[in-house]
């Protein structure tokens, strides 16, 4: 046996699999290397703590799991303030891992109409801890409906692991804490000594309960396995060998770019990749995301331009006859004293499509628009529902989904909200949202507001009483 190819066999600290045992290459090739395996694992026999496997083939196949648990093994050897850290980075690399791969089973899995997946690739451009757990709390009940009844047991309900609480609630606990502590307070001994041990517990339950949704890397593809097979994973969450942590994700002229941090205490230097043109993101280019908001010139009647929108594009290619409504349109926006206009009619007789079919002519200056022409132009679709942890729930009011409305004109300059636009509703929000283009330099005959949907929002009288109000306050102090 040559020193290359020798490993040693030891059993980690604190793993909760018995059969677990971690492989220590000793060997001059890459001193230091570790990989982990199943003491039950064929690829390999015992003897005298001293292994011989094929060790390209054993490497070639390894779970990500495996990864996070010698990163685990290595940070609990570490002294206090460096086992916190480390400790951390696990399970904020876990999460975002366990984030992007939820993303890809109801992408493949599932049909998303139903999701509203708006501001998701805003909240990747710089991620947040409280970001994947959100992601993950919003398409768990959608998986559980439409993919695997019992997916991530224990993220809702407390399994048998003798925790108190359900897992989502232990890590809203640590975001919490996350927020107060390293990221805008003191962090002292005594939190991390209270927090360390908790953060380990947190990581053995993520692994545990995110089990299906871990991925493999199998030579140099990462899986998922389904029911169905196995899913691939577009996305390079291993660097080099190690888990990463994200930075940021950005698009700029249809090339995807992501920084990432390798998962290694001793040494992480940012680094930049290139994203496939098949990365999750790029395919949630139909929802609202800060991406889709572009900035163009446009040439109307003689004068030049410069647009923001988040329009989407022509609902058909061929479009026939309404020529009528749409010299209407032009009317209304040549009009100074209408604030206000509603395309009405029964459900699929194409009022989506005649607005999107005569504000992309205005984007394309193909109407005679003199005067008002709006600098930004904010497309918003309605909806009166939203998923929680009991299925699929209807607000009982509008009011939800009209601050949902104004918050996102102001994700066209803020791609992610503080809490401070979350705290506010109402004439209130409209108020500040108001204070806060004022700054920009932009005012309400700058601004064209449309939504879409709308008629979800007025089947009853007192809803059609919110309705009028909203858009009286937002027609006479926000927008167009």
């Amino acid at each position: 046996m040559s020193l290359e190819d020798m490993l040693v066999v030891r059993r980690p600290q604190h793993h909760p699999d018995p059969t677990c045992w971690l492989i220590e290459h000793i060997g001059s090739c890459n001193p230091g290397a570790v990989a982990w395996g199943l003491a039950s694992d064929p690829a390999y026999s015992v003897e005298l703590n001293i292994i011989k496997p094929n060790i390209k083939d054993y490497l070639s196949r390894i779970s990500m799991k495996t990864i996070y648990l010698k990163e685990k093994d290595l940070a609990n050897r570490m002294q206090l303030t460096d086992r916190f850290i480390s400790l951390t980075n696990i399970l904020r690399s876990i999460l975002q891992t366990v984030s992007i791969a939820t993303l890809e089973l109801a992408k493949n899995e599932t049909s998303t109409d139903e999701l509203d997946l708006s501001g998701i690739v805003d909240r990747f451009r710089r991620p947040a801890d409280g970001m994947p757990v959100d992601i993950i709390d919003k398409l768990t009940p959608h998986l559980r409906s439409h993919f695997e009844k019992r997916l991530f047991s224990g993220w809702y309900e407390r399994n048998n692991s003798g925790l108190e609480k359900p897992l989502s609630i232990l890590l809203q606990e640590w975001v919490t804490f996350r927020n107060n502590k390293p990221g805008h307070g003191v962090l002292d001994i005594f939190s991390m000594s209270n927090w360390v041990d908790r953060i380990e517990l947190l990581i053995d339950q993520c692994l545990a309960v995110f089990s299906t949704a871990i991925p493999i890397f199998d030579n140099k593809t990462l899986l998922i396995e389904i029911p169905s097979g196995k899913l691939k994973i577009d996305f390079p969450l291993i660097y080099q060998g190690k888990a990463i942590v994200i930075t940021s994700i950005t698009q700029r002229q249809g090339n995807w770019k992501l920084k990432l941090q390798p998962l290694d205490y001793n040494y992480s230097d940012e680094k930049t990749v290139s994203l496939s043109e098949e990365n999750i993101f790029n395919s949630l280019g139909d929802y609202n995301n800060n991406e889709s908001y572009k900035i163009i010139e446009v040439n109307c009647c003689g004068k030049e331009y410069i647009v923001e929108h988040n329009v989407p594009i022509r609902q058909t290619e061929t479009f026939e006859g309404r020529h009528k409504e749409v010299d209407e349109f032009v009317d209304w926006f040549n009009d100074d004293d209408s604030r206000r206009c509603l395309v009405y009619g029964d459900g699929g007789y194409g009022k989506t499509t005649l607005v999107l079919e005569a504000v992309n002519r205005l984007l394309e200056g193909d109407l005679n628009i003199i005067k008002n022409f709006p600098s930004l132009i904010c497309f918003y679709t309605a909806k009166m529902t939203r998923w929680t942890e009991d299925g699929l729930e209807r607000f009982s009011s509008i009011q939800p989904v009209m601050d949902e409305c104004i918050r996102e004109i102001i994700k066209f300059y803020a791609p992610t909200l503080d809490k401070q636009w979350y705290t506010i509703n109402g004439i209130s929000l409209i108020d500040k949202t108001v204070q806060y283009l004022v700054e920009k330099k932009i005012s309400r005959d700058d601004v064209l507001l449309i939504i879409d949907n709308s008629e979800t929002l007025s089947d009853s009288p007192q809803k059609n009483a919110e309705l009028a109000e909203f858009l009286k306050q937002a027609g006479k102090k926000l927008v167009d």
